[in-house]
């Protein structure tokens, strides 16, 4: 099983190995790391459309130039969080 990790483990994480490309002589990209989309995940009975027993939903939202629109994409993970979704389905075992 995959070992848990917040989002700033995680950041925390790639400024280290950026640290380490850097220091290896191997420049980084300047490019900012893009968290979504995102997957989120909700208990669900098990039925033909949910035989995992959860419900999935992507988080994508986009601009009218169709670009990633990051805060409104923080806005409905927060939405979904408050309702009960997750982010990985490994939670949601009985």
């Amino acid at each position: 099983m995959a070992k848990k990790r917040t989002l700033n483990d995680a950041d925390a994480e790639i400024a280290a190995r950026r640290a380490q490309l850097a220091a290896a002589g191997q420049a980084p990209t300047d490019k900012e790391i893009q968290r979504y989309p995102c997957v989120m995940y909700k208990k669900h009975k098990v039925d033909e459309k949910h035989p995992n027993g959860y419900e999935r939903r992507r988080v994508q939202e986009v601009d009218a130039k169709g670009e990633l629109d990051v805060e409104k994409c923080d806005a409905q993970v927060a939405r979904l969080e408050k309702q009960g979704w997750v982010h990985s389905p490994e939670t949601l075992a009985v």
